[in-house]
């Protein structure tokens, strides 16, 4: 190997090093980009490695920049002189940094000042790049196979969890698998879903796997359709709400009526309506309710969301609507975010279910049919019901005294206190939501003389969000008949109605229908006794730090340190190529550069073992040299001390 080529195999070795732990160091954090940063030892120890490969990347490219330094440095004393504090900086360079403000060597070593600068600047990249590693908050998602809640109402063999069906016959077996059964109602579970969900307005909390997940389920259940009556029901709900509104409530009669449903139920081969919740009991009820109501027919497009006009002359019509009970096809896909529910799904009708009349007995082991019926007898007291408007005529002329009211006021204290009955087996007090024929046999439950005119809501529509619905403005709208004139109308909807419509969407009754019976079904699954497992595919959401960094401060300043020192290095061993290796900045190096014969031989020995000693105030080197069993002392080149 030629003189030139070991040098310069050095410097390219050195180089080499730096690229190679440059791309080490690139490639490692790309490969830590995205993945989970695990636990605070793990974080350190990457942080770590980064470090390591940014300091090795240091050392390589400095070394490399020194050793074109002092090529360079003994090139340039070749061409020009220097004083010797000028040299003293030069030599220095590499151990302090002030070196570079000696003005000589800055003009005339300006090679040697720039490479001395750049050497210096090489120590910066190892400050930044492993700082490039950061954490930032992620989410790490996986599919599992688990079992998951679904509705067991379609279940033939859990209809007992849904409806209350009792034996035929007497003394039989406790849940014998062929004992006939007759339907009387529906659970107590069941009611308080559907009183839950109806009045929340929403499906109520539903066991969630994982804080954060999501899957989807497929189940059977039933579902409530809601069209328009045909002619002949039309007839017979017009008819009924005839006799209802026929039917006094004290000294006051129907004037109006904005809302009017009913279960229409066979009777000795007739129809007649039951227009109350009703009690546990046999009968030959159907899986439908009639809805006849009165709603605006126009668009009423002003901000304040369908408030009356002044003077009430928008135009109204009268609807009649007949809601059924289906068997459908559930899809429903529920999702957790940090705990948040949120559910979707869409249902295929398959066929409409009837109801089970008390002459209609199933074996204990076939109750789906009756856990369908509960499903709908739930649905329906929530709806059954009726908005009125009631005037006293014989009272409208009536003047009023302060002594008349007192006389009244015990009467109205014992009709507004009346509380329902603890039992739905039991008749409940009578109250203001009686129906017409047991007002008007209490007669007491009546409203205390003095109203000329007055609103009742004799349903289950003030608990739940159907209230909230535009198609029942009509009633809300009857209040301005108690004034001539109502200034606080004119500010549009009082601060409720407006918070009830915002919770009904502004959906059509029987939409809201439909959509109420969809969420009391699929909050069925809030009840484990009302559910059975299921297995599906769960994607379960944790919440987990990833390791990222920052590109350009990764790439930059290495992409820097390489160009400038690959720079260096063909500068390096172009002059290595053109001029020979140059001595270095060893004490050997010094040493045969003075040419001292004396001090070249000791040297060249490789035996002599050098001191600084102190000789009349002067510090000097002593070379102690073995030969032969004898010992020679020399002393070379003293100086005075300071």
């Amino acid at each position: 190997m030629r003189c030139w080529q070991r040098p310069a195999v050095l410097l390219c070795f050195f180089y080499l090093v730096g690229l190679s732990t440059t791309l080490s160091h690139i490639v490692y954090y790309i490969h830590l980009s995205g993945t989970v940063a695990g636990d605070g030892y793990r974080q350190q120890s990457n942080i770590r490695i980064g470090t390591a490969l940014a300091v090795l990347t240091q050392f390589s490219f400095v070394t490399a920049v020194w050793l074109c330094y002092t090529q360079c440095l003994w090139r340039n004393l070749q061409r020009k002189p220097m004083s010797p504090r000028a040299l003293n900086a030069a030599f220095g360079a590499n151990e302090s940094i002030l070196s570079l403000a000696n003005t000589e060597m800055l003009r005339r070593f300006k090679l040697g000042s720039a490479l001395a600068l750049l050497a210096w600047c090489l120590l910066l990249p190892a400050f930044f790049t492993p700082s490039t590693l950061y954490i930032l908050p992620s989410t790490r998602r996986s599919v599992v196979d688990q079992m998951v809640p679904q509705p067991a109402i379609s279940n033939s063999s859990d209809g007992h969890r849904f409806a209350y069906s009792p034996p035929t016959q007497r003394n039989l077996t406790y849940l014998a698998a062929d004992e006939p059964r007759t339907f009387a109602g529906p659970r107590t579970a069941l009611s308080l879903v559907s009183t839950a969900a109806s009045a929340l307005g929403e499906i109520l909390p539903l066991p969630a796997p994982h804080e954060h997940a999501s899957y989807n389920t497929t189940f059977f259940g039933p579902a409530v359709r809601c069209g328009p009556a045909n002619a002949s029901a039309e007839a017979l709900i017009d008819g009924f709400l005839r006799q209802k509104m026929a039917q006094p409530l004290g000294s006051a009669r129907e004037a109006d009526n904005a809302y009017y449903a009913f279960v229409p139920v066979r009777v000795n081969g007739t129809l007649a309506p039951v227009s109350k919740p009703r009690d546990r009991a046999p009968s030959n009820a159907t899986n439908e309710v009639w809805i006849s109501l009165s709603r605006y027919v126009d668009d009423d497009d002003e901000d304040d969301g369908g408030s009356p006009r002044q003077g009430g002359l928008r135009p109204r019509a009268r609807q009649r609507l007949v809601c059924e009970l289906w068997n459908a096809s559930y899809h429903v896909a529920v999702s957790w975010d940090h705990g948040v529910q949120s559910v979707c799904g869409s249902l295929l009708l398959l066929g409409r279910v009837g109801f089970s009349a008390a002459g209609e007995a199933v074996a204990a082991t076939d109750m789906a049919k009756h856990a369908y019926s509960a499903f709908m007898w739930v649905i329906t007291d929530q709806v059954v019901g009726s908005l009125s408007w009631y005037e006293d005529a014989a009272l409208e002329q009536q003047e009023r005294t302060p002594q008349n009211h007192k006389a009244l006021l015990p009467d109205f204290e014992k009709w507004s206190d009346a509380k329902p009955s603890a039992s739905r087996d039991k008749k409940p007090p009578a109250d203001r939501r009686r129906s017409v024929p047991e007002v008007s046999e209490a007669g007491a439950s009546a409203p205390a003389p003095g109203a000329a005119q007055f609103g009742v809501i004799d349903t289950q529509l003030e608990h739940n969000v159907l209230l909230g619905c535009d198609d029942l403005d009509v009633f809300f709208d009857f209040s301005q008949r108690l004034y001539s004139f109502d200034t606080s109308r004119l500010k549009g909807l009082k601060e409720q109605r407006r918070r009830d419509k915002a919770v009904a969407g502004g959906l059509p009754l029987g939409k809201l229908i439909q959509q109420l019976a969809f969420n009391v079904t699929v909050s069925l699954l809030h009840n484990e006794l009302l559910t059975q497992p299921a297995q599906t595919s769960v994607e379960m959401i944790d919440d987990v730090n990833r390791y990222g960094y920052l590109v350009l401060g990764l790439l930059i300043p290495y992409a820097l340190a390489n160009l400038f020192t690959l720079a260096v290095v063909l500068l390096g061993c172009y002059s290595y190529f053109k001029h020979g290796p140059m001595p270095g900045k060893s004490f050997s190096d010094v040493a045969r550069v003075l040419r001292d014969p004396e001090v070249m031989d000791s040297l060249d020995q490789s035996q002599c073992s050098l001191r600084v000693v102190e000789v009349e105030r002067r510090l000097s080197f002593r070379c102690d040299e073995s030969s032969g069993g004898s010992r020679k002392t020399s002393v070379w080149a003293s100086a005075e001390k300071c």
